[in-house]
């Protein structure tokens, strides 16, 4: 084997010798160092971005501490998945559960111009966030400019790689969260994917948090108009009422020379009937506030939940049909009014232990409408304004259900339980628009 000759230093003479000390050199020794020192700067990368992620972490943490319910932790948790995954843009968007869209909520861009406006409403399925959201599972394509179910904004034809979770909390799937790159042969890797789904885990658990607290703070406030109705309800109207019947009985009684008497009860009638009008007025004021901002089967499903807790009823609520339906909204609070009203008689008068609330569409097109419980049942009474011994809170009600030229009865029998039923006309009933509330 012959050895490669080694360079004398500058300087020295060569004696036709070999240097001991470089005999069993390898060749190159400035290869080694090199790529050592490339290992090292890429560990160092990749430690500085794990630490970059548990950062992000942890500072959300930190923010959910400081203010668990503030819509501002999920604009940073947005910003925070666009700086931790090095992109250009990043959106979330959350379920409304009343026209179930996907709203979007939050948005960061690092280049000035939103991908998608706050407030936009997508449906399930559409987009990458959409789609992310439908199926449960994370979404992702390199090139989303050419993508088919994009959804068509400024930037849309400029984005390249795009990656979408969803977020998935106590309540179930409550929205999506995702992110884009502008850079041209940027991928996403599954380190990516991970890092995203932690983010999202942490939205999800806020807007949780968020909806509990909001129904915590509707339910309080529900109780009180609630509280206030039954008042009017079961106080100062009943005591109205049952004054005019009083007045209506004296009246009858009078004899002709006693017109005096007679009109001054009548001015007092009519002052008292301005005054029932006025209570009942407040009442539905009351009530149509609790109609305020949601679909009437959620309205329906709320009060439900809220008297099964309160009195301990099994109450089984059929409204399907409310979605693919809209009623006006006199009708709305006819509905709601009734429900109520028999609710609250199955409970206190009927000692019923189960109340079933059903919603149909006929054929004729009109809405039927029944409230039936299992309890000990009354004789079918007379609804008419000649029976001051039925309940005055159905009488109203039928009067409110004439007023939408409806129809309104009640079924029943001793040990046969009480059905409370309604039909609610064609002309008040239109096909539920699923794009109202889409801008």
């Amino acid at each position: 084997m012959v050895e490669s000759p080694i360079p004398e230093p500058a300087g020295r003479q060569s004696d036709g010798g070999s240097d001991a000390s470089a005999a069993g050199a390898p060749a190159g020794p400035a290869a080694e160092p090199a790529a050592l020192q490339r290992e090292i700067a890429a560990l160092k990368a990749e430690l500085n971005e794990i630490n970059a992620r548990w950062s992000a972490l942890y500072q959300i943490g930190v923010l959910l501490t400081r203010q668990m319910y503030g819509r501002a932790v999920l604009t940073q948790i947005v910003e925070q998945s666009m700086h931790l995954l090095r992109v250009e843009q990043a959106v979330l968007l959350e379920l409304d559960p009343v026209t179930e869209d996907l709203v979007v909520r939050a948005v960061a861009t690092a280049y000035g111009e939103e991908p998608l406006p706050v407030g936009l409403r997508i449906k399930p399925g559409e987009g990458l966030t959409g789609l992310a959201y439908q199926t449960g599972r994370p979404q992702m394509t390199d090139e989303y400019c050419t993508w088919n179910g994009r959804i068509p904004s400024a930037k849309a034809n400029q984005t390249r790689a795009a990656l979408a979770v969803p977020l998935a909390g106590g309540r179930g799937k409550v929205g999506a969260l995702g992110v884009a790159s502008l850079a041209e042969g940027r991928r996403f890797t599954e380190q990516d994917v991970q890092a995203l789904e932690l983010l999202a885990q942490q939205a999800a658990a806020i807007l949780d948090a968020a909806a509990a607290r909001r129904v915590e703070q509707e339910l309080m406030v529900r109780s009180e108009r609630r509280r206030l109705a039954q008042r009017l309800h079961d106080g100062a109207q009943q005591r109205v009422a049952t004054m005019l019947l009083k007045i209506d009985r004296c009246q009858a009684q009078l004899h002709a020379d006693q017109e005096a008497l007679y009109d001054a009860l009548n001015e007092l009638a009519i002052d008292l009937q301005e005054t029932l009008q006025e209570m009942r007025s407040l009442a539905t004021v009351l009530h149509e506030a609790e109609l305020h901002g949601r679909g009437l089967e959620l309205a329906l499903r709320l009060l439900a939940e809220q008297r099964a807790a309160e009195t301990g009823l099994r109450i089984r609520l059929d409204a399907a049909a409310l979605r693919r339906l809209r009623l006006s909204s006199q009708a709305e609070l006819a509905v709601m009014r009734l429900a109520r009203e028999a609710l609250n008689n199955a409970y206190k008068h009927a000692r019923a232990s189960e109340v079933h609330i059903k919603i149909e569409q006929l054929a004729t097109g009109a809405v039927h409408v029944s409230v039936s419980d299992n309890g000990c049942g009354i004789p079918p009474p007379k609804l008419g304004d000649e029976a001051p011994k039925v309940g005055l809170g159905l009488i109203s009600l039928r009067e409110q259900i004439g007023a939408l030229h409806g129809e309104f009865g009640l079924n029943s029998a001793p040990g046969q339980g009480v059905t409370v039923w309604a039909i609610i006309p064609a002309e008040e009933i239109r096909d539920a628009d699923t794009n109202l509330d889409r801008r």
